[in-house]
């Protein structure tokens, strides 16, 4: 009887093994990504019902700790990004998400030392997007974003006027 001395695996066997990796890895990778745009869609919502929820505060804020100008205008000593005070004008207030971050209403992530919000599904960063807050109604309040970046701010989702 002859006896064969097999010191490795055979083409077929390590050809047979990259191929069932192939496969898994042809089958696994596509759930991954789904996960990972999934997780950013629900990251984006959270991020989207905290700028409301900001705006909201913030509004009230500035309604119940203001001085008035000579138009009428209700002027709060809270100041945005741009350094110009935050003021009501009839029923509706105008922020950026960068003022909302800098007067604490809304959290960002620090980066550099800069206190930032960014938009959890680009990655990219969305302080320069303007809100408008109107209030409706005492406890009803609408939203809409003044396009400064160019298309870059996230869908608010609701009404945008009373």
């Amino acid at each position: 009887m002859v006896r064969l001395n097999r010191m490795g695996y055979t083409m077929i066997e390590v050809l047979a093994v990259i191929v069932i990796i192939a496969i898994v890895v042809g089958i696994a990778i596509p759930n991954v990504i789904g996960t990972i745009h999934t997780s950013k869609g629900a990251a984006l919502e959270i991020v989207v019902e905290n700028i409301k929820h900001g705006a909201e505060n913030m509004y009230f804020e500035v309604e119940n700790s203001f001085s008035k100008d000579k138009n009428g205008n209700i002027i709060s000593n809270m100041k945005d990004a741009d350094g110009s005070f935050i003021k009501i004008q009839s029923n509706y207030m105008v922020v950026s998400l960068q003022g909302m971050v800098s007067n604490g209403f809304l959290s960002g992530t620090t980066d550099d030392d800069v206190r930032k919000i960014i938009d959890p599904s680009t990655g990219e960063d969305i302080g320069g997007c303007y809100v408008k807050v109107f209030k409706c109604d005492v406890d009803d309040y609408a939203f809409t974003y003044l396009d400064s970046q160019g298309g870059k701010c996230p869908d608010l989702g609701s009404k945008v006027s009373c």
